[in-house]
């Protein structure tokens, strides 16, 4: 967002062209082309992991913390450096191994100069070496080109040319008006400059405004009105019209922006994105620094992130925070996450009033390319909770709490069955707004569970069927769990069980789960359970498994420990009942909460305790959710 990210240790930049060749490449005429403009291919490197969504980007100048070249090439996937100044890091990071495109930074509609003058009948400076990071980069330039063009500026409401001192280093830019026919020949012939003799792969535009806010607020004159434009809607015109004669100007040299103001609605950069290749976004999830955005704006621009990528363009967000701030980070990072796309999606995590000069890499980065592909779009569990899937794990957004985490558990990954790189698993009685719905997708997408064709009772074609309200055997959930868990499956000859024989569909699950000492059986001589010459226990495969049960089950074949002192946590699992130790332990995982008291049967205690229903038949879609809290974590 900066017009002058340079410091003072910057090398400034010589004339490329006699001033007479710009004169005369100025006096070209440039069709407006409203037309579509297709999104430029970004060129891609190999990335750390297959199909991973992550790219980290780097800019505006090279790194001021001692940074090297190789290591800004091998960490990133986007770059864009300032102009000829920066032309030797740029080669250093190609020597280093970096193939994909290096941008260069151009103020869009800011000039720099010497001043503060209000109008032309000042006296300019003409040894004025302004940075080479707006159009008017030579020294000279302002002086000679700018000043003496009155109609090229932004005016305030007293007729003075809107000037902006960024943060007081008496380093001065004029913001220029986009409808004038002189600037934008100006700003076009340069442009071509850039493409031709710079030896960059782009051109980045910082502060593409959508609304007149800096011209009426950011200025050291501004006092609320631009003389050229009356109302917003004009002022977009008129950039929409500079924009599609840079377009035509620039052919298909690629042409990024970092688009400011117009808020954040997901139809905002509607109107210059015909003729962007790809875009920023410099404070992604967050606001500036310090404050958080409220849901509804946080949804809206991730949204608008989500539609941009989409239409096959590239984007840049930057969550803006302290280095110290991790929490702050992991939740731009995930939010970056749920809607990432591969090639073209590239984040970073810095400060901006510190001209981003540093890298700062995190533990989190690492994890971000280990998740490799997305299964799918992001998913919205209710109350402001966001989740996305992954080939190896998970992103999950707390919007409300302003948390984020990236699970990575890939290490779990079931060896018998290749995960799919892709997840196209739909089920027509699971829709997003369904409770069980990321827990079912995920089992799914792993084929841990599978479904039923349609053409049933109450289940029309076409479509497939999970039905989470059927209960799930004991057979069942052991096939479910061991799949989940990756375990090696076993298939002794004898069977630990007299009623699971090695035919039955369910038997190196069950004699799996047994061979771990997560389940035993009942004895034999009760009724229909005759006891053989070996005395084996029944296993009950096709009973339902309760809810108790499934608490034992998880807690073993995770092996967690239940809580010491705090509980009992539930009003009818009280400290001495069969399942206590194993339902406090996982309601501490937070894989279970129960059900608010208060209902049939259920009346409220002094601690207005919610209710477990130990000895309540699971469904499968309880059971998903069980199993996939209990493997979707490390």
């Amino acid at each position: 967002m900066l017009p002058s990210p340079n410091n003072t240790r910057k090398r400034l930049s010589k004339p490329l062209i006699s001033l007479g060749a710009l004169l005369s490449a100025c006096a070209v005429a440039f069709a407006l082309v409203p037309s579509f403009v297709a999104a430029a291919k970004v060129v891609s490197a190999p990335n750390p992991a297959t199909g991973s969504v992550f790219g980290l980007a780097w800019f505006h100048k090279p790194p001021e913390d001692g940074s090297s070249a190789q290591v800004i090439a091998s960490e990133h996937r986007y770059v864009h450096l300032t102009g000829p100044s920066d032309a030797l890091f740029r080669e250093q990071l190609r020597s280093a191994g970096y193939t994909l495109p290096i941008y260069t930074y151009v103020s869009s509609q800011a000039v720099e100069g010497p001043g503060p003058y209000m109008d032309s009948t000042a006296s300019c400076a003409a040894g004025y070496v302004p940075y080479d990071n707006n159009f008017a980069w030579n020294a000279g330039d302002f002086c000679l080109y700018i000043h003496p063009n009155e109609s090229w500026f932004l005016h305030n409401g007293a007729g003075q040319r809107v000037v902006i001192d960024y943060f007081g280093t008496a380093r001065y830019t004029y913001l220029m008006d986009p409808a004038s026919a002189g600037w934008r020949a100006f700003s076009y012939a340069r442009a071509q400059q850039i493409r031709d003799e710079w030896g960059y792969d782009g051109i980045w535009l910082d502060n593409l405004d959508l609304d007149l806010d800096r011209a009426y607020n950011d200025g050291m004159n501004s006092d609320g009105m631009v003389a050229e434009y009356a109302t917003q809607a004009a002022w977009q015109t008129a950039m929409q019209g500079w924009l599609s004669g840079l377009r035509a100007s620039l052919g298909q040299f690629p042409l990024w922006a970092n688009i400011v103001g117009g808020g954040l609605a997901v139809t905002s950069w509607d109107s210059y994105a015909p003729y962007l290749d790809g875009a920023m976004d410099e404070s992604f999830g967050v606001n500036w620094l310090y404050g958080w955005r409220d849901p509804e704006e946080w949804r809206s621009q991730v949204a608008r992130a989500e539609q941009w990528l989409g239409a096959g363009k590239g984007l840049v967000m930057v969550g803006q925070g302290s280095m110290t701030d991790t929490a702050r980070m992991n939740f731009t990072l995930a939010s970056y996450m749920l809607v990432a796309q591969p090639d073209r999606a590239f984040f970073r995590y810095s400060r901006f009033d510190t001209y981003y000069g540093s890298l700062w890499l995190f533990p989190e980065y690492d994890t971000a390319r280990a998740l490799g592909a997305p299964l799918g779009p992001r998913v919205e569990l209710g109350l402001g909770m966001w989740k996305r899937l992954f080939t190896n794990g998970y992103v999950e957004v707390d919007v409300s709490a302003h948390t984020g985490r990236l699970v990575l558990i890939n290490s779990l990954t079931p060896t018998s069955t290749p995960t799919p790189a892709t997840c196209t698993t739909t089920f027509t009685d699971v829709p997003p707004g369904n409770a069980f719905y990321s827990h079912i997708e995920w089992m799914a997408c792993h084929a841990y569970v599978s479904g039923y064709g349609c053409g049933g009772p109450e289940e029309p074609c076409p479509g497939s069927y999970f039905r989470p309200g059927v209960a799930v055997t004991r057979g069942q959930l052991l096939k479910m769990l061991v799949k989940a868990a990756g375990w090696e499956e076993v298939r002794p000859q004898t069977p630990s069980f007299a009623d699971v024989p090695e035919d039955s569909a369910f038997y190196t699950y069950i004699e799996t789960g047994a061979s771990r000492g997560i389940i035993s059986g009942y004895g034999c001589g009760g009724p229909g359970e005759p006891c053989d010459s070996t005395g084996r226990p029944y296993f009950h495969p096709g009973h339902n498994i309760t809810r108790g049960q499934l608490s034992k089950v998880i807690a073993l074949a995770r092996e967690y420990s239940s809580p010491i002192g705090g509980g009992p946590s539930f009003a009818d699992v009280p400290s001495g009942s069969l399942f206590y130790g194993y339902v406090e332990a996982v309601y501490a995982q937070g894989i279970v909460a129960g059900y608010a008291c208060g209902g049939p049967g259920e009346p409220c205690d002094d601690k207005a305790r919610p209710y477990f229903r130990p000895s309540g038949n699971a469904t499968r879609g309880q059971v998903s959710k069980f199993v996939a809290e209990a493997y979707m974590r490390p």
